[in-house]
C-alpha cells in the first residue's frame, strides 16, 4: 500500500513538472505562429462585431448576418476579443496566448479525466499522449473553434462521469459547472449538441447501475423521480444554452437560425477542392475513407499502430466494470468510447462535407487521448510484474521512440499541425498526398524572410530601408501577410498586380505553380515539406 501511495505521489509531481514545462514554452512559442486561414474573418471580424452588437444595443447588427459566421456562436470570439482589451500586447500575440491557453485547458482536462478514471498515473499518461499528438498541440495556438470545441468536450465528459457516479446526490455546483462546459462547445459550434446525447448516456448508464447496486429497493421509475429529474437534467441545459444564446446575437435577434446552423454543421457549403491520396478532390465529393486514412496518418506512428488494441481493451474494460457495477468505470469507459468512436461514424454514415483533414474532429482527440493514458497506465502495471530485462528493453524502446517523437516535433515548429507519420510513406512523400499547411500559417515566416532580403536591397540601393516602398503580391489570403510586414510595404492580391517586388504563394492549391514564373528566392518548409515559396522579379 505504501509502494502505491508513494508511486501515486511520483506520477502527481511528474504531472505538475510537465504542466509547468508546457505553460513556459506555450508563453516563450506563441509568437512563432502566424494566423490561421480563418482568423481573417473570424477573429479579426466577427469577434469585434459580436461586441459592437452588445456596446451598440444591437445597433450595430453585423454581427447577426455576417458571412455564414453568424451561423456559429460567438462565445469564445467575444470573449477573446474583450480579453484582448486589457492585456499588454499585440493582437497576433494575443490571440496566440489565448489559443494557447484554451488548449493547456484542454490538456488540464484530459489529465483531470485519466487522474479520475485510473488515478495519478493514468493521468499522467493521458497527458503525456494528447500534449505529444501533433495535430492537437500545434492547433493548440491557431485554432480558435475547433481547441474551444475539443476543450468544451473533456470537460463534459469529465462532469458526467462525476455526476453519473452518483446520479441521486448531484451537486448544483457540478451540474452549473456541466453546464459551462457544454457551453463552451454549443457556444462555438451548435453541431456539438451531440453533448447532449453523452448526458443522456451518462444518466441513463448511471441509474441503471444505481438500480442494479440497491435491487428490489428502486425501480427504475422511482430512481427517476428521486433523482430530480428536471433540476439534474435542466440545471446544465439552462446554464449552458443561456451563455450560448448570450453571446449568439443572430440566434437572439431570430431564434430560428438554430436550425440553419444545425443544418450548415452536417452540409457546410465549402466549394473547395482537398489533396487526399495526392489528387484533388472536391470536399463535397470525399470517398468514405478520407476522414479515417487522415486519422490513421495523423496520429504518431505508435497510436495509430495501438488504436484497435486501445479501443478493444476499452470495451472489455467497460464490460467488466458494468458486471461488477463499478459506476465511475463503467460510465467513464462508455463515454470516453462512444466520443471517440460516434463522430467519425456519423460522418462517415452521412457523408457529412468534412475538409482540411482531421481538424472539424479536434474534439474526438483529447477522449481518445484518456482512452491510450489509462491503457498505458494499466500496461505498465502489468509489465511491471514481468521479467526485469524485458521490461528494460520495452522501457528503453519506448523512451527512444518518444524522445526521436518530440525532436520531430521541435523540428517541424511552429507547424507541428503538419505532422504525418510513417504510414503515409514520410514527410516528403505526404506532402504529395495530403494537405499540409492548408491554414497558410506560413506566411509570418515568408514575411520575414521578406524583409531581410528587402534590407539587403535597400542597402545595395544605398538607401533607407524605411523610406524604400516595397510591394508584396500574394496567392490567397493577403490579411495573413499584412500584419507582420513594416509601413513600407504593400500588400495586394497578385491578381491586382502583377507588377510586384516581391511574391508569397502558399503551396495549397498548388498556388506555387500557379503564380508568375519569377525566380524563387526562398522558401518557408520544414522536414522536405515546402509551405509557402518566395518569388522576386527583383533578383
Amino acid at each position: 500500500m505504501k509502494s502505491s501511495v508513494n508511486s501515486d505521489g511520483v506520477f502527481d509531481r511528474l504531472s505538475g513538472l510537465v504542466f509547468l514545462v508546457l505553460a513556459v514554452i506555450l508563453l516563450i512559442t506563441c509568437r512563432d505562429y502566424g494566423y490561421s486561414y480563418d482568423e481573417v474573418w473570424q477573429n479579426r471580424y466577427y469577434g469585434k462585431a459580436v461586441v459592437s452588437f452588445y456596446a451598440t444595443y444591437g445597433v450595430d447588427d453585423r454581427a447577426t448576418h455576417y458571412l455564414d459566421l453568424h451561423l456559429f456562436g460567438g462565445l469564445y470570439d467575444a470573449i477573446s476579443e474583450v480579453v484582448a482589451w486589457f492585456l499588454p500586447v499585440d493582437g497576433h500575440t494575443t490571440r496566440r496566448l489565448l489559443n494557447a491557453l484554451t488548449g493547456f485547458v484542454c490538456l488540464v482536462g484530459a489529465w483531470k479525466t485519466g487522474r479520475y478514471m485510473a488515478g495519478p498515473k493514468g493521468g499522467f499518461w493521458s497527458l503525456i499522449c494528447l500534449a505529444s499528438i501533433p495535430v492537437f498541440y500545434g492547433h493548440m495556438f491557431i485554432n480558435a473553434k475547433d481547441i474551444p470545441v475539443a476543450t468544451g468536450t473533456i470537460w463534459t465528459l469529465y462532469f458526467l462521469i462525476r455526476a453519473a457516479e452518483n446520479p441521486l446526490r448531484v451537486p448544483n455546483s457540478l451540474l452549473i459547472k456541466l453546464g459551462l462546459a457544454m457551453a463552451l462547445a454549443l457556444g462555438v459550434r451548435i453541431g456539438t449538441i451531440i453533448l447532449l446525447v453523452y448526458a443522456g448516456l451518462a444518466l441513463i448508464l448511471g441509474l441503471m447501475i444505481h438500480d442494479r447496486q440497491h435491487a428490489g429497493k428502486y425501480n427504475l421509475l422511482s430512481l427517476l423521480r428521486a433523482a430530480a429529474l428536471p433540476r439534474i437534467i435542466g440545471l446544465p441545459l439552462l446554464v449552458a444554452f443561456s451563455m450560448v444564446a448570450a453571446f449568439w446575437p443572430a440566434f437572439l435577434v431570430n431564434p430560428s437560425v438554430i436550425f440553419a446552423a444545425l443544418g450548415t454543421s452536417m452540409r457546410h457549403p465549402w466549394g473547395k477542392s482537398v489533396l487526399f491520396k495526392g489528387e484533388y478532390v472536391y470536399s463535397s465529393n470525399l470517398p468514405w475513407d478520407y476522414l479515417p486514412v487522415y486519422i490513421a496518418v495523423n496520429l504518431p506512428d505508435i497510436l495509430t499502430i495501438l488504436a484497435v488494441p486501445i479501443l478493444v481493451w476499452s470495451m472489455i474494460a467497460f464490460y467488466r466494470s458494468w458486471q461488477r457495477l463499478h459506476a465511475r468505470q463503467a460510465v467513464g469507459w462508455s463515454l470516453l468510447l462512444v466520443a471517440t468512436l460516434l463522430p467519425p461514424l456519423i460522418i462517415i454514415i452521412q457523408h457529412t462535407m468534412i475538409y482540411d483533414g482531421m481538424r472539424h474532429m479536434m474534439f474526438i482527440v483529447p477522449p481518445f487521448a484518456v482512452l491510450t493514458g489509462i491503457a498505458l497506465a494499466s500496461w505498465g502495471d502489468i509489465l511491471a510484474r514481468s521479467r526485469r530485462v524485458l521490461r528494460i528493453v520495452l522501457a528503453g524502446s519506448f523512451s527512444v521512440y518518444f524522445l526521436h517523437h518530440v525532436f520531430i516535433m521541435i523540428q517541424l515548429h511552429p507547424y507541428e499541425y503538419t505532422f504525418y507519420n510513417h504510414f503515409a510513406g514520410g514527410m516528403p512523400r505526404a506532402a504529395t498526398q495530403f494537405e499540409t499547411d492548408y491554414w497558410i500559417t506560413s506566411y509570418r515566416e515568408a514575411a520575414l524572410k521578406i524583409i531581410d532580403y528587402a534590407r539587403e536591397i535597400a542597402e545595395k540601393e544605398k538607401v533607407a530601408f524605411e523610406k524604400r516602398p516595397f510591394t508584396v503580391g500574394v496567392i490567397y489570403v493577403p490579411e495573413n501577410l499584412k500584419p507582420f510586414l513594416p509601413g513600407n510595404f504593400s500588400v495586394v492580391e497578385i491578381s491586382k498586380n502583377n507588377e510586384c517586388d516581391f511574391l508569397v504563394a502558399t503551396t495549397r492549391w498548388r498556388g506555387d505553380k500557379t503564380s508568375p514564373p519569377w525566380p524563387i528566392i526562398g522558401r518557408v518548409e520544414r522536414l522536405g515539406m515546402t509551405f509557402a515559396v518566395i518569388k522576386s522579379r527583383l533578383y
